[in-house]
Order: structure tokens, then sequence, then C-alpha cells
């Protein structure tokens, strides 16, 4: 279909925020060696998340709806999205771990900063992924609209071409009536309910002498 950009605003908007809430994270983390290999881990899922969603979207443009529906029944998108939400929950369950531990209100700060870092990023992710469920199911609506309305263009034009061969026959059944009506050797006549005719042959005008 015609593919509305608008419905995209959202996951333009979240691949644009993610990048830069990953610099912040990492620079927060620069003193957890753990964290940081965790952080290493959930910017790859990233790049793979964004990836499969411009596929998607790719592929809903060039090779239509039908290979949309299957590329996502296929559910990379949503492995990906599950090992994501796995690695931020591991994430900030380390950074609760480490603030127990952590009594400088400074750190505590900090760390909760991270949190909160996280908390956001998990956001931008909920908004890419909402800007996706938009585009999808406004395009199956106009897929649907776009069906019906040839269907209703084909029943239309079969209709008129049904129109067209009844008048092409009742045309040519008056041709052939109106031959035999005026080369027939029989007096024949057309005649109204009021008893008069309206019209009679050349074989009842030379027979009996009357004009139509």
């Amino acid at each position: 279909l015609s593919g509305t950009s608008e419905y995209l605003e959202p996951y333009d908007d979240g691949r644009h925020v993610i990048g830069g809430r990953l610099e912040t994270l990492r620079a927060l983390m620069a003193d957890n060696p753990v964290q940081r290999q965790n952080l290493t881990s959930l910017e790859e899922l990233v790049r793979q998340r964004i990836a499969l969603a411009t596929q998607l979207v790719e592929t809903r443009r060039i090779d239509g709806l039908e290979a949309t529906l299957q590329f996502v029944a296929a559910g990379a998108g949503k492995e990906v999205m599950d090992d994501a939400r796995k690695a931020i929950a591991g994430m900030v369950a380390e950074e609760n771990r480490l603030l127990e531990l952590r009594e400088a209100a400074a750190r505590h700060g900090q760390r909760l900063a991270v949190i909160l870092t996280i908390v956001a990023l998990g956001s931008a992710f909920g908004l890419f992924l909402m800007g996706f469920v938009l585009y999808y199911r406004e395009q199956r609506r106009r897929e649907k609209i776009e069906v019906e309305l040839r269907g209703a263009k084909e029943s239309a034009e079969a209709a008129m071409a049904r129109e067209v061969a009844a008048r092409k026959q009742v045309e040519r059944a008056t041709r052939e009536r109106n031959m035999f009506f005026s080369v027939g050797l029989d007096m024949l006549g057309i005649a109204g309910f009021d008893g008069y005719f309206k019209d009679v042959n050349p074989s009842y005008e030379r027979i009996l002498g009357y004009s139509s």
C-alpha cells in the first residue's frame, strides 16, 4: 500500500534517541566492567532489533503485505526483544545490588541516574515498537479497504458487461423482427391494447390497401 510515513515517526524518534542513551549509559558505567559487558550485549541486541525493523519496513515497501506477515510470523523480532528485556532487567538488578552496597550519597545518585537512563532506554524501545504497531495496523486496514474497492469495481464492471450484452441481444432481436416484418408475404400488424393497429407490414398495405 501507500506506506504512511507519519506512523513511522515514533520509530524514527526512538532510533535517534537510543544511540545517545547508550552513550550516556556507557559513560555512567565506566567504572563497572560487569555492566560495561552487559551494555555491550545490549547494544548488539539494539542493533539487531533496528536492523530487523528496517528490514520489515523495506519488506512491506518492496514485497507487499503478505511477505510482511510472513516476516512477522517468523518471530525474529520477538526473540530479540525478549533478549533485550532480559538484558535490561539484569542491568537494573545489578544496579540495584550496587546501590545497596554503596553508602556514599554521590555514588548513590550516580547509580540512580543509570537506572533512570535504563528505564528511559526501555521507554524509547516502547516508542520504537509502538510506531511499528501503528504502522502495521494502518497497512492492514488500508489493504482491506483496497481489496473491498477492487471487489466493488469488479462487480460493477461485471454488471455493466451484462447490461451491454442484454442491450445488444435486444437490439439484435429487434433487427430480426423488423426484417421478418418487412419481407414477410403474410399480412402482419402490431396492435395496441386499445384495439388499434400501431404498425402494418408492406403485405398488409398491398393486399388491403391500408397504410401504417
